[in-house]
């Protein structure tokens, strides 16, 4: 292997490890310092396992200039104790590897500390490291040591170092500034959404708020007929806000307690709750029983997402209908469908309903689709909808029997 050879492995073993610690910073999902750091002495340690080990002929010995990198890297990033560390392991390598006198590693390395203790500024540090090892490396040059290479070259090598130095430097600065604005944006973006969240929630309360007082405005105590239907519609708006409120508040935090439920007695539960109701709105109910199936999962979550649905399919049979629901049992999951025959929505509806606050109610939320479709995920499990226009819509819910257990 020769010079030029030599000098790329050894940059890439340096720059490999490094670059795997600055890929995962990229794209961690939330910044852990006790993990970035962790992160960051693991690369730095494979690096120096990695030169040592390939580290092994007499051009590649040459090289040895290159574990102090490594050293550099951990001064600039304020790794006091990693940086003892490998000053510890790099005066021992060159001190039984090179036979280099054990007094001068030590004063050079001591020296390295010093400066980086009472220097502040990386620039500074850097400039003042490369001199410091062109110094001691020409001291152990005219100091004759066996393993080292001729004066000619160790001139070229130390300008190599430099160069490669700096272009290390460069880059792994470059990648933890690009990283540093990506997470600034995706922060942005985050905050932008909250805002949003906000702005819509703020604007679905102040609705209702302004219909309350506008009923209040034409509230006429004498006039007792207008003042029951006033009171009746003012309660129907703040039912509203409370149900918005709720909604809202169950959306930001869902807590699910998976337990061993029987889900044939989940939908008898439901089914018993809507007959009166169904049979009111001249609805038929076709529903096919089950034998006991138990699952571990979340009993009144699972509860609340049927009855979301369920209440969908009334309100969107406008006369009369039928409203199907059954179940589904295969090897690897257990499908839970709810079909009816109402309006259906349109394509562009279809394509919009998980979306939080979208809605074609004149007193929906546009949350209960949202918060069943979280409650479901909690369970990793799905639920996907087909419509139909003016023929139909069936929401259908998925649950893998190795994440829910069945038993």
């Amino acid at each position: 292997m020769n010079l030029f050879e030599s000098i790329l492995l050894n940059a890439i073993l340096i720059i490999g490890p490094l670059s795997c610690y600055l890929l995962y910073l990229f794209f961690q999902k939330k910044e852990d310092k006790n993990k970035n750091d962790l992160f960051f002495d693991c690369a730095i340690f494979i690096s120096f396992y990695l030169l040592i080990k390939f580290t092994t002929n007499e051009c590649s010995r040459a090289l040895f200039v290159f574990f102090d990198i490594l050293l550099l890297i951990s001064y600039l990033n304020n790794k006091k104790l990693i940086s003892i560390i490998l000053s510890v392991i790099i005066i021992t390598y060159y001190y039984k590897m090179l036979e280099i006198n054990i007094h001068i590693l030590c004063i050079e390395y001591i020296i390295y500390f010093i400066v980086y203790f009472f220097n502040n500024k990386k620039e500074t540090y850097i400039n003042i490291f490369l001199i410091l090892k062109t110094v001691f490396f020409n001291i152990y040059v005219c100091f004759n040591y066996n393993n080292f290479i001729y004066y000619t070259e160790f001139i070229i090598l130390i300008i190599l170092f430099s160069i490669i130095s700096r272009l290390i430097l460069k880059v792994i600065n470059s990648s933890v500034s690009v990283s540093s604005l990506y997470k600034t944006i995706r922060t942005m973006e985050d905050d932008k959404k909250v805002r949003e969240s906000l702005f819509k929630i703020t604007h679905e309360i102040k609705n209702p708020i302004v219909v309350v007082k506008g009923y209040l405005d034409m509230f006429d105590i004498n006039n007792r007929d207008d003042s029951n239907i006033y009171i009746l519609k003012i309660k129907d708006e703040i039912n509203r806000v409370i149900t918005l409120l709720e909604d809202f508040l169950y959306m930001a935090e869902i807590k699910i307690v998976k337990e061993e439920m029987d889900l044939s007695m989940l939908l008898e539960d439901i089914v018993d709750g809507f007959n009166l109701i169904l049979k009111n709105k001249n609805i038929k109910l076709i529903y096919k029983e089950i034998e006991e199936t138990y699952i571990f999962a979340d009993y009144n979550r699972l509860k609340q997402v049927l009855v979301n649905l369920i209440k969908n399919s009334v309100e969107a049979i406008i006369k009369k209908g039928t409203i199907k629901i059954y179940v589904t049992n295969n090897r690897n999951n257990i499908k839970i469908i709810i079909e009816d025959n109402g309006i259906g929505m349109t394509k562009a509806v279809l394509n919009n309903i998980k979306k939080v606050f979208f809605t074609t109610k004149t007193n929906g939320t546009g949350l209960g689709i949202h918060l069943s479709s979280e409650i479901i995920k909690r369970h990793n499990g799905t639920i996907i909808y087909r419509s139909i226009k003016n023929v139909g819509t069936k929401a259908i819910i998925t649950l893998k029997k190795k994440d829910i257990k069945v038993s």
